[in-house]
């Protein structure tokens, strides 16, 4: 596979673009063009409503200033095995390996999930395999400044992609300056919770395993579902998700068969910038007080908890060691910050390392999950009792899913403080950590806490 990226501006010349795509399409060894293109500040949630079908696969991603809409497809790669993050390395590297005259402002990139355990245990599952995908349409918002980056397989039409290419930069520069409201309705069910006596049977048998010495942690996840009058609006809630958790990481990802996998996640797997890697430790957890002296209380409380600090501990060390091991000279801060958003707080470690050019991102991605803040320790056996214990389909609850361009740059969240929405159906995801000393209601009410930000988000 090769990509052509080429920096070519704001043009609204359809015959200029196809004899450009015409000039690329000759040199055999490119098979997909990549063009850039120059736009006014646009949302790319704004593109994403406005480009999307209920048949079409997307993925969008926002965090702090920058936000991305990625729609359709040009190249796909769909995958399962104990290999996968090898396998996805190696499709990314045959992309890279042929890409001449790379754009200037943004990078085409792949977007990226990984299921949480290697095999499907249902394979006709939405999100049941690992894809990566080079999106047709890329909208990528940084700052101030937006990019339209359109990748164009070379056996396509020249003249036929010129005038859909025109047409659509006409569409994105009529939505400029325009909001996508939050909107929340109240026709929503109740929140549905299920099999709470499962689920604490379960938090009994890991207490014991843990008991016994046959492990020293496992996270056990729940679902809980929503039925609303009419189909769910994805723009709507991904609108409410980054209004109400700004400091979280907006997601979400189509399969194309009207299944989409949506949340805001607090916990960033791997950030690379420049060479620069940061991952981060979040775990132990607490409610947000409802004034802000009982909110301070709370943060102090949950910094001298034994029992969340020797949690947190756990996944801090796991990430550093496993960090090493790669080659990696990781570096945090002795004690650990709080992470306080809308309606909990988590004990937060920060840990960076400059990455080396033989060590890959996904190989760092592939090292790392699943970290003991969604899965236990020693992690192959949590992983073993969790397939054990648990009622749940994970698929992409607590995976890893993200973005990587042509550069190596990436990000990828674990994929937590999430939902499966199909139609008028929302399946809520979320866990508990269990470790020696835990309470079982307590976990449940924790459970229960972060059912509710994807439940409030929820719009039609």
């Amino acid at each position: 596979m090769t990509v052509t990226s080429h920096r070519y501006l704001l043009s609204d010349d359809s015959k200029a673009i196809a004899a450009l795509l015409k000039t690329y399409s000759a040199r055999s060894t490119h098979q997909i063009i990549s063009l850039e293109f120059a736009l006014p500040a646009i949302d790319p949630l704004i593109a994403l409503q406005a480009l999307t079908t209920k048949s079409q696969a997307y993925f969008y991603w926002e965090q702090a200033d920058r936000a991305i809409a990625m729609i359709g497809s040009a190249a796909t790669f769909s995958f399962a095995g104990a290999d996968r993050f090898v396998l996805a390395q190696k499709y990314c590297q045959a992309l890279v390996n042929t890409v001449a005259n790379r754009a200037r402002n943004s990078k085409p990139a792949l977007y990226c999930h990984f299921p949480f355990f290697d095999a499907p245990t249902k394979p006709l599952d939405p999100f049941a395999v690992s894809h990566l995908c080079l999106p047709q349409w890329q909208i990528d918002r940084q700052g101030e400044q937006t990019t339209l980056i359109v990748n164009v397989p070379v056996n396509r039409s020249p003249e036929l992609a010129g005038e859909e290419i025109v047409t659509v930069i006409d569409r994105l520069e009529r939505l400029a300056g325009q909001n996508l409201l939050a909107i929340i309705p109240s026709s929503t069910s109740k929140l549905n919770l299920t099999g709470r006596e499962e689920l604490e049977d379960s938090m009994r048998l890991a207490l014991q395993a843990i008991k016994q010495q046959q492990i020293q942690k496992i996270v056990l996840a729940h679902t809980a579902n929503v039925t609303a009058n009419q189909d769910f609006s994805i723009p709507r809630s991904l609108a409410n998700l980054r209004d109400q958790h700004p400091h979280c990481y907006t997601f979400a990802t189509s399969d194309g068969l009207g299944n989409c996998f949506m949340g805001a996640s607090p916990e960033r797997l791997v950030t690379v910038r420049n060479g620069l890697l940061i991952a981060d430790a979040l775990a132990g957890s607490a409610a947000r007080g409802r004034s802000p002296l009982l909110d301070r209380q709370l943060g102090q409380q949950l910094m001298a908890d034994p029992k969340e600090q020797h949690e947190h501990r756990l996944v801090r060390d796991f990430i550093a060691n496993s960090l090493v091991e790669l080659g990696l000279h990781p570096q945090w801060s002795a004690a650990p910050r709080l992470l306080q958003l809308a309606n909990i707080q988590h004990l937060w470690t920060p840990i960076r390392a400059v990455l080396p050019q033989n060590v890959s991102p996904l190989a760092v991605v592939g090292a790392l999950h699943p970290t003991p803040a969604v899965a236990g320790l020693p992690r192959d056996l949590a992983c073993a009792k969790i397939q054990e214990y648990e009622k749940v389909d994970r698929t992409l609850y607590a995976a890893p899913l993200g973005w990587i361009d042509l550069d190596g740059d990436c990000e990828f969240v674990v994929g937590i403080r999430s939902a499966l929405i199909t139609g008028d159906q929302a399946r809520l995801y979320a866990g508990a950590g269990i470790v020696a000393g835990s309470q079982i209601q307590r976990e449940v009410a924790e459970i229960q806490l972060k059912f509710q930000p994807l439940y409030q988000s929820l719009s039609i």
